[in-house]
């Protein structure tokens, strides 16, 4: 069983962004809500574009495992969004 272990209010705007670090630190697990406005992610060495990548809306919740932890980018569509994270080891 994981064990919730840390979290954080991550701003999202107009340049692709990761999990900060230090909150991701020896985490296994991430749940992700989406605030505010719609982002676009990827995950792997290419950073998402306002026009490229995954699309989650507002309401979204999502899982993010394992090593995509490390790999994970997020950038807004449009106006800055927020996601609230949620981090397990």
């Amino acid at each position: 069983m994981l064990t919730r272990s840390n979290e954080e209010a991550l701003s999202v705007g107009a340049s692709a962004v990761p999990f900060t670090a230090a909150t991701r630190a020896a985490a296994k697990r991430a749940t992700v809500n989406v605030q505010v406005a719609p982002v676009r992610i990827r995950v792997g060495a290419t950073a998402p574009t306002a026009t490229v990548g995954d699309i989650w809306n507002v309401g979204d919740n999502y899982e993010i495992i394992g090593n995509d932890l490390h790999n994970w980018q997020a950038i807004a569509v449009g106006a800055s969004a927020t996601l609230f994270c949620r981090f397990y080891r």
